[in-house]
């Protein structure tokens, strides 16, 4: 995908999220102990869940500095860009979309 300058900026900012919130000692043993039981093929879809749930809540951290940063419109729009339509129905774009909704809301509401 080509991303115009406000995408660019969106998606440094939303990196930058990353570098500064980071799973806390908890999450990284969980997230290890999972990563190890799909090497070894336990507890399937429970696995699976339970690791979206943790990523998802740091890519809608990441999110929301993106979107106070540059803003939650431009935000949102490079969300649906990098989304496939095929994926939209996935765990991980629902949340995302729906924080960066209420912060397009707020955003609004603000101004």
């Amino acid at each position: 995908a080509v991303f115009d300058q406000s995408e660019k900026e969106v998606m440094i900012a939303h990196e930058l999220g990353h570098i500064i919130y980071k799973p806390n000692v908890i999450e990284k043993w969980q997230l290890t102990t999972l990563y190890w039981l799909r090497r070894h093929n336990f507890f399937g879809v429970w696995r699976e869940q339970i690791i979206s749930r943790i990523l998802t809540k740091y890519q809608v951290k990441a999110d929301s500095l993106a979107a106070e940063k540059v803003s939650p419109k431009r935000m949102l729009s490079f969300l649906n860009k990098i989304y496939p339509a095929e994926r939209r129905s996935e765990f991980d774009y629902k949340m995302r979309l729906e924080n960066l909704e209420k912060l397009q809301r707020q955003s609004l509401q603000k101004h």
